[in-house]
């Protein structure tokens, strides 16, 4: 999907703006341990996107959501596939 069709589409939109404050919970109930272990990833971060766009929630920026799936998702994804 391009970014074009990502902003045109507000079912998709907030379908991924769901994803993504599920993911930053359960990211906030990770063990210490956990996050110790994978110490180089900004687990703090991703914990603060979530309440920036829980509680900001008429003023999410599209673009930024855009940028968190296509650039910092696979980037996370790679980090904890390397252990």
């Amino acid at each position: 999907m391009s970014k074009d069709d990502f902003l045109s589409d507000e079912t998709v939109k907030y379908a991924c703006y769901a994803s993504l404050i599920i993911l930053s919970e359960a990211v906030a109930r990770l063990s210490k341990e956990f996050k110790q272990k994978y110490e180089n990833i900004e687990w703090d971060l991703i914990v603060g996107f979530r309440n920036i766009i829980v509680h900001e929630y008429f003023r999410v920026d599209w673009n930024i959501v855009w940028d968190v799936i296509e650039v910092n998702l696979p980037k996370l994804k790679k980090q904890l596939e390397l252990d």
